[in-house]
């Protein structure tokens, strides 16, 4: 409730509301800015991955895009929700409480194969009521990291000072750092294979001999 207030008191006078009512759909959205069509959904608590769909489809199928701001306290561990890897490939930032009531959101680059997220930068603080509209058919200011390139295709909203802007703009400092990690981890899933395939090929090897021999 207090992130919902924050957010509510930044809007311009008159133009933000709180636990709006979606008759027409069946929803209360957390806060919504009126004449932009954004609704803000502060998710605290975990979720299934059909509401999450659902959620989201109905706002869309209602004219309001987006915007998830997902706690940090719940979302943003090393394993992933059906949920929250769903949502990721929403436009979606995450929150975080500090001493004294002190709240940031914050967007950060990372890695995620399947439901682990295998790698995550610092936070980059952000500021959601910054939106800008974001389009896939607008090429990034360099090339991509396959984790960014996800996220420059799927995203239909970002804001200022989150990662998709700054590739926008320039290349931020932490792609190189990506780009070099989705390296390392690319060759420690090989290393970590190998042994298996060498098993695999010398047991089809001994099979193999033993077969030929009967036939001889």
């Amino acid at each position: 409730m207090s992130l919902q207030l924050s957010l509510a008191e930044q809007i311009p006078f008159g133009e933000g509301c709180v636990e709006r009512p979606f008759p027409e759909i069946g929803r209360i959205a957390d806060v919504t800015w009126e004449t932009r069509k954004i609704v803000y959904e502060i998710q605290c608590s975990p979720l299934s991955v059909e509401e999450a769909q659902k959620r989201s489809e109905d706002y869309r199928a209602a004219g309001w895009q987006l915007i998830w701001i997902l706690s940090d306290k719940t979302f943003n561990r090393k394993r992933l929700s059906a949920a929250e890897a769903y949502l990721r490939k929403e436009t979606s930032y995450f929150s975080h409480w500090e001493k004294r009531g002190v709240k940031k959101i914050y967007d950060q680059g990372e890695i995620l194969v399947g439901s682990r997220r295998l790698y995550q930068s610092p936070p980059i603080i952000v500021h959601p009521l910054q939106a800008l509209k974001h389009s896939s058919e607008r090429a990034p200011f360099c090339s991509l990291p396959l984790c960014l390139q996800e996220r420059w295709n799927s995203w239909s909203l970002r804001v200022e000072k989150d990662i998709l802007t700054q590739l926008c703009t320039h290349e931020p400092y932490l792609l190189a750092q990506l780009r070099e990690k989705e390296k390392q981890l690319g060759e420690q899933q090989v290393v970590q294979r190998l042994p298996w395939v060498i098993l695999f090929k010398k047991i089809y090897l001994h099979f193999f001999k033993k077969f030929t021999a009967l036939l001889e």
